[in-house]
């Protein structure tokens, strides 16, 4: 074990990553609707740094307890569809915030 501790992981600014997570789903919250484009932004800016790609067919907004829809946003020229609920893990998330799609279902 102690041949191969050095060389797994990444490298990255110097400093070497060993305990890699890797992520397939996120959820970035804004609290002003101006806001999401840009930290749809950040967001697609910081994954290309580190090799990830963002897949802007399954990027969804919600507006979630406001009751009114988000207005749909393009990230360099990606659409990004709105949706007042989907299925995460076998379970509906709706943007009322309450749980009644979810039972019904």
């Amino acid at each position: 074990m102690s041949r191969c501790s050095g060389s797994l992981g990444i490298t990255l600014n110097g400093a070497v990553f060993t305990d890699l997570d890797y992520v397939d789903d996120v959820v970035l919250f804004a609290q002003d609707q101006g806001r999401w484009q840009a930290e749809l932004k950040r967001f697609y800016d910081a994954a290309k740094t580190m090799g990830l790609h963002t897949s802007w067919e399954k990027t969804k907004l919600q507006n979630i307890g406001y009751g009114l829809p988000p207005q749909s946003v393009s990230v360099d020229g990606h659409p990004v569809e709105v949706t007042d609920k989907f299925v995460y893990l076998g379970s509906t998330v709706d943007s009322t915030g309450y749980s009644n799609t979810d039972i019904h279902r």
